[in-house]
């Protein structure tokens, strides 16, 4: 039987697949939302959680009429990384099979080259990401045009009815784009021009004449079009490596506007994002998570000018790095000991630092390099490093013993990673004591000589008494 299966990911938003489920279902069409995790229980971008009909595992794709991907983010990334999905979308493409995207979700047919010859729409901020689709002029809602008289106009007396640069009607496009103007006008020389523009764009200062002049007896009524242009407001975000310069991936950055209010959000992918038709105000710029190996950054506040020259805000990221800290314990008394020192080695065994610990038993490395990273920026391994005790101190037993150190972390990096070695120490075996002073050699000769010389005295006298 042929169904539609709506594919779920964390990170979804919610009413973009439920709202397909909801209509297809009243249509009569087969539905089964489908979870792309190991888990039927999927967490959208609101933090809400739907229950799936089915994991992906269990799908049979051959009685599948049609996948849908709904947006949101994080879950349009997520989609595009789970690999058998993606291979069945290719699968389906080239069996002219039907796909569809909502919102962000478009992108992944644009990356795949998908779209080419098409007609595709997405979420404004998607739409650079459609790639090879037909461009289109999108209508712009919301502007307000007049007209005017361009010249004084007569009354049959000769008289000034109507002066010149007088705004006589007015009109506001409609979701088409159209505006007309509906007040019937008498002959004469006019202009129109954009009086108040939709947020998002900046005001059109190009005067367009219009000329209602006598034009033959069988007119009976003059109509003119005219074809305007918008020009949105653009910002261009960029998200780069405070280190290199390049622009980073996987970075979910927030617009803030003045309300508190989130504008917009979205997931770096290594380029400049743009945001297209950003009404002009105060905004906020917010890291809401970095990736791997980057330190989240502070908030940048800036202000969106009415101009249609593209506007840009930076945003850089430093990279996390690491130190090491020492506590070294007494085993049994647990007070720390004072002067035990350490070297702080890489893999190769190259001291890379030395420590000593002080009187609260406490020593601390230098900031450290918590892994390496590709050319691109991306976080590639972690770099083991190794603390060593060379010498203890006085009255306490080495421990010669490697403690290997990764300087890892959970989530995003706020700041920097602290990795906390508590080492112990035993105190060495008292010797026990030694009594009637210093040790002599002699003595044991003299004392020898002395207990013979004594028993011989003692068996003389025995003999004389028997006699």
């Amino acid at each position: 039987m042929s169904k539609v299966c709506v594919f779920l990911a964390d990170g979804v938003e919610e009413i973009e697949a439920l709202t397909v489920v909801d209509i297809l279902r009243r249509g009569g069409v087969t539905v089964e939302t489908v979870s792309i995790t190991d888990s039927k229980s999927v967490t959208s971008s609101h933090k809400i959680t739907i229950q799936a009909d089915r994991l992906l595992s269990e799908i049979n794709f051959d009685e599948t009429a049609m996948i849908v991907l709904p947006g949101g983010m994080p879950g349009t990334k997520n989609l595009e990384a789970c690999a058998p999905l993606m291979e069945q979308v290719d699968r389906f493409h080239a069996q002219g099979k039907y796909l569809s995207a909502i919102c962000a979700a478009p992108s992944i047919f644009g990356h795949k080259g998908l779209l080419k010859g098409r007609t595709a729409c997405c979420f404004p901020d998607f739409e650079s990401h459609l790639e090879g689709a037909v461009v289109t002029k999108n209508p712009v809602e919301g502007a307000t045009y007049g007209v005017f008289t361009k010249e004084d106009i007569l009354d049959v007396n000769g008289e000034v009815a109507v002066k010149a640069d007088t705004m006589v009607d007015t009109a506001v496009t409609t979701a088409s784009g159209q505006a007309i103007f509906a007040a019937d006008l008498p002959l004469a020389n006019y202009y129109v021009k954009e009086v108040e523009s939709p947020e998002g764009y900046v005001m059109d200062d190009t005067v367009y004449d219009v000329d209602f002049t006598y034009k033959d007896p069988l007119t009976a009524v003059l109509e003119k079009e005219i074809t305007v242009e918008e020009t949105p407001i653009i910002v261009e975000v960029s998200k780069t490596d405070i280190t290199t310069g390049k622009e980073l991936k996987g970075a979910t950055l927030e617009v803030i506007d003045s309300d508190g209010e989130v504008y917009a959000s979205w997931v770096t992918d290594g380029k400049p994002h743009q945001l297209e038709a950003i009404p002009a105000g105060d905004y906020t710029l917010k890291e809401t998570a970095s990736p791997y190996g980057y330190l989240i950054a502070n908030e940048v506040e800036f202000t969106v000018e009415e101009t249609g020259e593209i506007q840009k805000v930076a945003m850089s990221d430093e990279r996390v790095k690491g130190a090491v800290e020492i506590y070294k314990t007494d085993s049994k008394t647990k007070s720390p000991i004072k002067g035990v020192e350490f070297e702080l080695r890489n893999k190769d065994g190259k001291v890379l630092a030395k420590l000593i610990t002080d009187k609260k038993g406490y020593a601390k490395t230098a900031l450290l390099d918590i892994g390496t990273y590709d050319e691109e920026g991306n976080f590639e391994k972690d770099i083991p490093y190794y603390v060593v005790e060379t010498k203890a101190a006085k009255g306490y037993v080495i421990d010669t013993t490697p403690h290997e150190v990764l300087l890892q972390y959970d989530d995003s990096a706020v700041e920097n990673v602290v990795y906390t070695l508590k080492l112990k120490n035993k105190p060495e075996k008292p010797k026990l004591p030694q009594t009637g002073g210093g040790y002599k050699p002699w003595m044991f000769g003299v004392a020898g000589g002395f207990l013979i010389g004594a028993g011989i005295y003692l068996n003389r006298r025995r003999k004389r008494r028997k006699v």
